[in-house]
């Protein structure tokens, strides 16, 4: 099923997304 692929990538990109902003934040 592709979109279920999709959605884990998606849930993967958000992860890395939020872990950036919350090592920016930890950095500051």
């Amino acid at each position: 099923r592709r979109y279920e692929r999709k959605a884990e990538h998606f849930l993967a990109f958000v992860g890395i997304a939020a872990a950036l902003i919350s090592y920016r934040r930890l950095t500051k």
